[in-house]
């Protein structure tokens, strides 16, 4: 409801064009995702799911989807990050630690290792092998 005096009240939200934009860790995973799906043609198809974390927090889990069986999902790990993005952290079944990322560059940092692994790798060729069979 309205009581007419809206012109009478400024912004107050202050420059809202001066906002620094933001890269978001959802979107550095699709793009990451999208890389998997061209490389295997489709064979091989990275999808992220989010949902609330805890207090306050957001969840993505990346999987990697066969469609070849069934849609079977493997999932090759979690982040949990702030609102603020950073710090977050990584925890990957594959691997016995988990990672803390202070900023983007080391969330980046963090996923180069991860995907570039022996392990993921391996993960990769066991799963692409199948849908060949």
């Amino acid at each position: 409801m309205t009581n007419g005096n809206e012109q009478d009240v400024k912004n107050l939200w202050g420059d809202l064009d001066s906002i620094e934009q933001l890269r978001s860790p959802i979107a550095i995973l699709r793009t990451q995702a999208a890389y998997l799906d061209s490389y295997y043609k489709g064979e091989l198809q990275g999808n992220i799911s989010r949902s609330p974390g805890s207090t306050g927090s957001m969840k993505l889990i990346f999987y990697i989807v066969v469609p070849a069986l069934n849609n079977f999902s493997f999932k090759l790990f979690t982040v949990d990050h702030p609102l603020n993005f950073y710090p977050l952290k990584i925890d990957s079944p594959l691997f016995d630690v988990i990672y803390e990322c202070e900023s983007e560059q080391d969330f980046l940092g963090t996923l180069e290792e991860i995907l570039s692994s022996t392990e993921v790798h391996r993960a990769l060729a066991s799963l692409y092998a199948q849908t060949e069979s």
